[in-house]
């Protein structure tokens, strides 16, 4: 029994969906072909798929030479036939430029006129026609001045038929449209894959709608791969193929931390069930707090993400220097590194030491460690420590 590959879209319209693929598959925007793309600039029969033993290929007169879950250029967009159990490859950093087809028309030649050579004139004995005498200027008669009272009149009503076109306003009526085949086909796949959604129980997590421009976009959020493989191929055998931005609960907590790495303090995502996950943490500032959630957002398609339990620094300083205050703590000093928070206590006891790290893991949901000890040098004298915030 030979293994299963599916073909994997890594770019373009119809980013992350995947199918089964068989040697001799057409791919294009033809809807006759197996799998249909629906990218502008896309061939109506792009290309054929051939399958060798562990190579594959697009081009239909060579053997595959092509590693599998290796990306290939096709058209506008990446794809790569992969094994099912094979990870997601990665795009190349900078795409290969396609080799731009210069074609020079030949230049005209100019065509040289020659001037047809002037007959010679005639000799001077030739005889000089002679001019019509004018007329002898009479009485003009008043029947005579009519022509130019009509041409007076023509050009009169000229000008006031063209005044009442200007002041008489265009009519509303336009020309209907003709239809867009493309856009027809669109609204008609939202109701086929709402039909899916519903068939499949997934009509709650799942949303379809279409854009302006005739895109039709598929949002939303699946609890593990095997769902998130049966939603690309029940979509598969829709055209035009929707846009899927599907995210995986499995994998959100772990999208979610790589994504929060790029930002100071500390980020912890917690899952909260249906779609939804909560932040929490400390950020340096209110914008930073944004961005690192925007970021998150954008990793994480209809996915809810909530940051109400993410605190800034300044609000954490302020709050812990009034609990020591309140412990009659006093000397001590806060100082926020690039993802932790300095304490320099000074000479604490341990109860004191103890309720203000009680406190700390209470108002932030954090704990904190110590950094560096010094034992007292008598018993029951105030100790010296140096703590530092861990997530």
């Amino acid at each position: 029994m030979s293994e299963a590959l599916e073909l994997r879209v890594l770019s373009g319209l119809h980013r992350d969906a995947r199918c089964l693929v068989e040697d001799g598959s057409a791919l294009g925007a033809d809807p006759s072909c197996d799998i249909v793309l629906a990218d502008d600039g896309m061939p109506p029969r792009a290309a054929q798929v051939r399958i060798g033993a562990g190579n594959w290929g697009l081009a239909p007169d060579s053997a595959p030479a092509t590693p599998f879950n290796h990306p290939v250029s096709l058209g506008p967009v990446w794809v790569t036939v992969a094994r099912r159990d094979d990870p997601w490859p990665q795009l190349p950093e900078s795409g290969g430029e396609e080799p731009a087809v210069a074609a020079q028309a030949p230049a005209s030649a100019a065509a040289s006129v020659t001037a047809a050579p002037v007959p010679p004139a005639e000799e001077d004995t030739q005889l000089e026609r002679r001019q019509p005498l004018p007329p002898v200027a009479g009485r003009r008669r008043k029947r005579d001045s009519w022509p130019m009272a009509l041409g007076l009149g023509a050009v009169a009503l000229t000008i006031i038929v063209a005044i009442a076109l200007a002041l008489i306003p265009p009519s509303t009526a336009k020309r209907a449209p003709t239809p867009d085949p493309r856009l027809a086909a669109a609204e008609k796949s939202v109701g086929q894959i709402s039909a899916i959604f519903e068939r499949m129980g997934l009509a709650s997590r799942l949303h379809v709608s279409l854009s302006r421009d005739g895109t039709v976009m598929v949002s939303g959020w699946v609890r593990n791969a095997a769902e998130q493989d049966a939603i690309a191929a029940a979509l598969s055998q829709v055209w035009p193929m929707p846009a899927i931005r599907v995210s995986n609960e499995d994998e959100a907590v772990r999208t979610a931390r790589a994504a929060l790495r790029a930002f100071s303090v500390k980020y912890e995502p917690r899952y909260q069930g249906d779609g939804r996950l909560d932040i929490a943490g400390i950020a340096s500032s209110a914008r930073e707090r944004a961005s690192a959630l925007d970021a998150l957002r954008a990793q994480l398609p209809g996915m809810t993400v909530l940051g109400n339990s993410i605190k800034l620094t300044q609000q954490v300083s302020d709050t812990f220097s009034g609990q020591l205050v309140d412990e009659g703590l006093s000397g001590v000093t806060l100082a926020w590194k690039a993802d932790y928070l300095d304490i320099s206590p000074g000479r604490w006891t341990m109860t004191r030491c103890s309720a203000c790290r009680r406190w700390w893991r209470t108002s932030t949901k954090t704990t904190w460690t110590w950094r560096a000890w010094r034992p007292p040098a008598r018993p029951h004298r105030p100790t010296a420590c140096l703590s530092r915030y861990a997530a």
